[in-house]
């Protein structure tokens, strides 16, 4: 399986950017939409508005990522200035560097000294993240279900 770590470290910073545009999407509409102990409940649609807004943002962090972790020898203030024109500042700049080398770092550090999670902590990331999740923040060897077993 041919791994995108730019690609998984953009899930989990974008998803946390998804879903604050979705509660405030949500909170526009919340005289049209259900509510559970006084919360509103957000809708599909809300989600649909929400990334329709951020997309072109996703895709522009997810290529300075990708450039990040595969040339960033390669990097100039060019670079930078597009995450800037997306709304970014330096410091959010300075996040998805972060985000995106340091998750390689420690998934090659696992991978180097042969780290293997235990079956139990296998379980409980795979129930709280769900198969989909799960699968995107897998860089390097894969553990779990479908995963190659070693040689």
């Amino acid at each position: 399986m041919a791994h995108d770590p730019a690609g998984q470290v953009r899930t989990c910073r974008d998803f946390r950017q998804l879903l604050t545009a979705v509660q405030a999407i949500a909170l526009l509409y919340q005289c049209q939409r259900e509510r559970r102990d006084d919360r509103v409940i957000a809708t599909l649609d809300d989600y649909a508005r929400a990334y329709s807004l951020l997309a072109s943002v996703f895709a522009a962090v997810a290529a300075f990522a990708a450039r990040a972790v595969l040339h960033a020898d390669e990097m100039t203030a060019a670079d930078v200035d597009t995450l800037r024109e997306h709304g970014l500042d330096d410091a959010e700049v300075f996040d998805v560097v972060l985000a995106a080398t340091a998750r390689v770092f420690w998934s090659r550090t696992n991978d180097a000294i042969g780290y293997t999670p235990s079956a139990a902590y296998l379980g409980k990331s795979l129930a709280l993240l769900g198969e989909p999740l799960f699968a995107a923040l897998m860089v390097g060897r894969q553990y779990g279900p479908g995963a190659a077993p070693d040689d």
